[in-house]
């Protein structure tokens, strides 16, 4: 893993579409309209212009870099769950917690 240069409060969950495409990075839009740029990363570049996804991400936003838009660097979600530390339970599994579907 990579050394993580923020903490967990800098860290977004967000769904959004794949609008475009360019070298270096996605452009994507969520559902509420903004419109963000998704720094293209090892673990996060195989991606299509339609595609609808969710993850984690640390987001930046730079005036300077992006026109105004705010960048979204993906992270894993190991990456996640290494940030929450002992604080785990918001990133467990079904499994982790005991609970299949028949005991729901």
């Amino acid at each position: 893993m990579r050394k993580n240069s923020f903490s967990k409060d800098d860290i977004v969950l967000i769904r959004c579409m794949i609008t475009g495409e360019s070298e270096d990075y996605y452009r994507g839009k969520d559902y509420q309209g903004n419109r963000y740029l998704i720094v293209k990363n090892q673990f996060f570049k195989h991606l299509a212009v339609g595609d609808d996804r969710t993850f984690y991400a640390y987001k930046k936003e730079d005036m300077r870099l992006f026109s105004g838009k705010a960048a979204l660097y993906p992270i894993t979600h190991e990456e996640y769950l290494e940030l929450l530390g002992e604080e785990r339970s918001a990133g467990k599994t079904l499994k982790e917690l005991g609970v299949n579907l028949r005991n729901l």
